[in-house]
């Protein structure tokens, strides 16, 4: 759908000729595997000169705007037509807690609104009826454990946690990357560490993750990125620690120095 010429994002100039018109762009805020985040700045530039809905994917890291450590970089979602998130990630409530954020609420108004003899709510100021917002009709008061979590603990606080969470996964990336048994998959960028053993096999990498969790250390998940295969911490639990953090680090580490000397010391083999 588009060129990068000079660094530049315009649309792909063959899709008229071949009949296509673009109408949407979708931007991620931190892709859930390894937390990428796209440059939602100048894409936004292109959706306002072509005249383009910019939707932005933040269900895993569009909240993360909260912490100032990494606003820089989402900043530029205020600029998103709409926006989805999960507050039953970094809001930490229960789930179900989906949330889509629009800009211009009649548009989605204009889409799903409906008149019907049987439904005789009157027309009252005060009043969302959210069955004109999207194609469920009877639902339950869903925003309601979100909107009293924040009453109860502030923006603030979520602040701070967010910016614990932060911390805590760059504190697991250093401890990769000052490990000669280790190494980092992707820049950690959110709170998604993916990494992998030195040499080790997608095998090999399984089998540690199944005695990581077996023992009681830690579940982490499988990480697949450029074809090589890895480790996938994510750190999302305000209950963690840099003690925890240090425990995954070290135990990995062992797995991996133990690995290469039962492989001959790292022998070449496929990933």
């Amino acid at each position: 759908m588009f060129d990068d010429l000079h660094g530049e994002l315009r649309v792909g100039a063959g899709d008229g000729a071949a009949g296509r018109e673009p109408f949407c762009v979708v931007a991620t805020a931190g892709t859930v595997m390894s937390g990428a985040i796209d440059p939602i700045g100048p894409i936004a530039d292109l959706c306002e000169r072509e005249g383009l809905w910019l939707h932005v994917d933040g269900a895993y890291g569009g909240l993360f705007v909260l912490a100032d450590r990494r606003r820089a970089a989402l900043d530029a979602c205020r600029r998103a037509d709409s926006i989805a998130l999960d507050p039953h990630k970094l809001l930490f409530a229960p789930l179900e807690a989906g949330c889509l954020l629009v800009r211009d609420r009649t548009r989605l108004a204009r889409a799903y609104a409906f008149k019907s003899a049987y439904l005789t709510v009157e027309e009252d100021p005060l009043m969302v009826d959210y069955m004109d917002y999207g194609p469920q009709l009877s639902r339950g008061f869903k925003a309601l454990k979100v909107w009293s979590a924040l009453q109860a603990f502030g923006v603030g606080a979520y602040r701070t946690v967010v910016d614990h969470l932060l911390r805590l996964a760059d504190h697991l990336g250093q401890r990769v990357e000052a490990d000669p048994n280790l190494e980092l998959m992707a820049p950690v960028t959110l709170t998604a560490v993916c990494f992998r053993m030195k040499g080790a096999t997608e095998a090999e990498h399984t089998a540690a993750l199944a005695t990581l969790a077996g023992e009681g250390t830690a579940l982490l998940g499988p990480a697949l990125l450029d074809g090589r295969h890895g480790l996938r911490a994510c750190v999302t639990n305000y209950r963690t620690g840099l003690a925890d953090i240090d425990a995954v680090a070290d135990r990995v580490g062992e797995l991996a120095r133990q690995l290469r000397r039962t492989s001959g010391a790292g022998a070449a083999r496929p990933v």
